[in-house]
């Protein structure tokens, strides 16, 4: 399959669009003998398809939207920054590809989709049929599998999940295959205090579909974007010239009348002038080179 080069591609969607009649489709498929109706809310999402980007961009696709509809703020920075590192590890790996936009976002955590809102992740039928395209046991989140419970005392139980907190919901599927689920209230020597024991016994698989750690950390300002920049200052006569590159070779100059003093400590003034040029303050760029070309005995 072909794309045009200004193709823009639906990825990581709860509905795909390539094709409007496919919702009728959906919504026959999805409701599973009428206990999982699309238009009710509850979709089974037979259509969600985990896409391969390295191919997609391969193909000539330069745009992707992330569906982020009635989603979390963790959820929209946690995929957009999973998304954004597969983009750039494909980028550094090929040649002749580069983002349309200039510098790059670095982020305070390591973004991992399975942490956050979703059902599930399938290859569709990329390289044949293999797996299940359906989540067809509930409409809601599962998360990532947490661990199994392995005892269970009054108010409290042990499981082989060592990296729990206070504040996480977890979730399960009881004997009789409904979904239900707990919140922790506190976890004291291996032991897991949750607000409810209800349906809860030795055995039972464990899911995490809320990382409070992870959810504070996307709550606060976790990305930043930055643009490379070089600072060139040079002095002539009775006028300095500042002139700032970016990565992308635009720059900006300017050109103010400075007289000549000459500094008391030759090397010290030099270290400030490298030093104040070298912040970029509360902006995007970040200043990796200095180059000062000006009388050997003057620094401002």
């Amino acid at each position: 399959m072909a794309f045009h080069p200004e193709t823009l591609t639906l990825v990581d969607a709860r509905v795909n669009r390539i094709m409007k009649a496919g919702c009728m489709w959906l919504s026959v498929a999805s409701s599973e003998r009428g206990r999982r109706p699309a238009v009710g809310g509850v979709c089974a999402q037979p259509c969600r398809s985990r896409r391969i980007l390295p191919g997609l961009v391969a193909s000539g696709v330069t745009s992707f939207k992330i569906e982020g509809r009635y989603k979390e703020i963790d959820y929209v920075k946690n995929v957009t920054a999973a998304y954004s590192r597969r983009l750039d590890e494909f980028i550094r790996s090929h040649g002749g590809y580069r983002r349309s936009s200039s510098g790059r976002s670095e982020y305070s955590l390591s973004p991992d989709v399975s942490k956050t809102f979703n059902r599930g992740f399938t290859r569709y039928f990329i390289g044949g049929r293999k797996e299940k395209v359906a989540s067809m046991d509930t409409p809601k989140s599962l998360g990532e599998p947490a661990g199994i419970i392995t005892s269970v005392g009054k108010g409290s139980f042990s499981a082989d999940c060592p990296d729990l907190r206070s504040g996480d919901g977890l979730c399960f599927f009881t004997k009789a295959r409904n979904l239900s689920g707990f919140r922790i209230e506190r976890v004291e020597n291996r032991r897991i205090f949750p607000s409810s024991m209800k349906d809860l016994s030795a055995g039972l698989q464990l899911h995490r579909n809320h990382n409070n750690a992870l959810s504070r950390a996307l709550n606060k300002d976790s990305r930043r974007r930055r643009i490379d920049v070089t600072m060139e200052f040079r002095h002539d006569n009775d006028h300095a010239r500042l002139v700032a590159r970016d990565e992308d070779g635009v720059s900006m100059e300017s050109v103010f009348a400075m007289s000549f003093e000459a500094p008391r400590n030759l090397r010290l003034a030099r270290e400030l002038v490298e030093k104040h040029l070298s912040s970029a303050g509360d902006t995007p760029f970040k200043v990796i080179g200095v180059i000062i070309s000006s009388r050997s005995d003057f620094y401002p």
